[in-house]
């Protein structure tokens, strides 16, 4: 099959791969050659198939669920990509990018309480990240854990994110300030998030 893909015959490469795993001799590799060998504009269903397929032979390798969340974006189904989030997250911890999407997807769904399970890990891998302590303040708050949200708005301002990330964050915590009636400090958030270009 490998010959036969380096040869550039992809069909004949994705029959004998085929031809593999319905003769017994499934497994991760194969299910992932497929996938590579898989054109995702003219077979997504193939595509997904192959990746479902390797996740479930090798729940331990994110490469899998890379792919499947590459497609759920590409779809546009947020709904989706949080679900693949949610699990690639546990294998790639570590990754600030993972946890401040999946976060903010979860606020934005008004999943809060979910959100706010996720955000101390999320915090954890994206320490210096506004908008991922920004998206945490929101949980927070939307569960009526208003000092833990005002401190991770603080956190949020106070990171050495970029300038326009910046500016987000101190507008979502004038946001909240507002919606408690400190229309002063409000103010004072919304001051500083137009010196930074918003």
């Amino acid at each position: 099959a490998r010959l036969a893909a380096a040869e550039g015959e992809v069909g004949r490469a994705r029959t004998e791969l085929m031809s593999l795993a319905q003769a017994g001799h499934d497994g991760y590799a194969v299910q992932m050659s497929l996938a590579e060998l898989t054109d995702p504009k003219k077979d997504p269903a193939a595509l997904e198939a192959a990746l479902t397929r390797a996740h479930e032979l090798d729940p331990t390798q994110s490469a899998p669920l890379s792919g499947l969340l590459s497609m759920a974006v590409e779809a546009g189904d947020k709904a989706e990509e949080a679900r693949i989030l949610e699990r690639l997250v546990l294998l790639e911890a570590h990754d600030p990018t993972l946890y401040r999407r999946l976060l903010e997807l979860l606020v934005e769904q008004k999943a809060y309480a979910r959100a706010v399970q996720l955000g101390e890990a999320a915090i954890y891998a994206d320490m210096e990240g506004a908008r991922t302590h920004a998206a945490y303040a929101e949980a927070l708050a939307a569960v009526g854990r208003v000092e833990d949200a005002s401190f991770e708005f603080q956190s949020a301002v106070l990171t050495p994110s970029r300038p326009e990330e910046l500016a987000q964050a101190h507008l979502a915590f004038a946001r909240f300030l507002s919606a408690r009636g400190q229309n002063e400090k409000a103010a004072r958030e919304r001051e500083r998030a137009s010196a930074l270009g918003s």
